[in-house]
């Protein structure tokens, strides 16, 4: 099969610009949409739309009906932190927590991230340490749907994949990275996006996953 053709959202700040925009991610992708032009914008050629972090939900609840076209098409729609995803996709329960920022400043501190299924092919990409900075809620999957990365000590997880709510697949996780890159700090986060684009670029329907 082709390789699934990427689509991002711009929401036009400085770090979606720095990002997006820099040799390094620019690559993965085969469009850049900017977000107050979604709910009119045709997206019949995409396989995989990632809805960066920190994209505007009013303007993402107004694009509602595009984006689960795309969904009902057997599409991806990918949803990041500071995104309001519970308002525009189906089967997303999402829980506000405190951000801790300084966690790693404490001797031996982890975040207490690991994966119940360590042989799905996102870890071929990735691995825990390149998903470890802090994160901006918790994650309650759908009935069916197992976490990706999970937590030790508390109910719920930090991403998942769900190929049972919709024909398509949602990929919903509560990180930050594009902007951390596009702010110059947290070298991690850039390592976390080479994989993590990788990966998308590999996905394939989810029907026979």
């Amino acid at each position: 099969m082709s390789t699934p053709r990427l689509a991002a959202l711009d929401n036009g700040s400085h770090f979606h610009r720095r990002a997006l925009y820099h040799p390094r991610f620019r690559r993965y992708f085969d469009r850049l949409i900017e977000l107050r032009q979604l709910a009119d914008t045709d997206l019949d050629d995409i396989d995989v739309l990632v809805v960066t972090d920190r994209c505007h939900p009013g303007l993402l609840c107004a694009a509602q009906p595009r984006l689960h076209a795309l969904l009902a098409a057997g599409k991806t729609v990918v949803a990041m932190a500071g995104t309001r995803p519970e308002l525009w996709l189906p089967a997303v329960v999402w829980r506000d927590e405190p951000v801790n920022f300084w966690w790693w400043k404490t001797p031996g501190a982890t975040l207490g991230l690991y994966t119940p299924t360590p042989r799905h092919t996102l870890f071929d990409h990735i691995g825990l340490d390149d998903a470890s900075w802090h994160f901006h809620g918790v994650l309650s999957p759908p009935p069916g749907v197992s976490a990706l990365i999970g937590f030790h000590h508390r109910d719920g997880c930090l991403l998942y994949e769900d190929c049972h709510s919709t024909p398509g697949r949602l990929i919903v996780c509560t990180l930050d990275p594009f902007y951390h890159f596009g702010s110059w700090f947290m070298p991690v986060t850039g390592r976390f996006l080479d994989g993590f684009l990788r990966y998308l670029r590999t996905l394939r329907p989810c029907q026979g996953d």
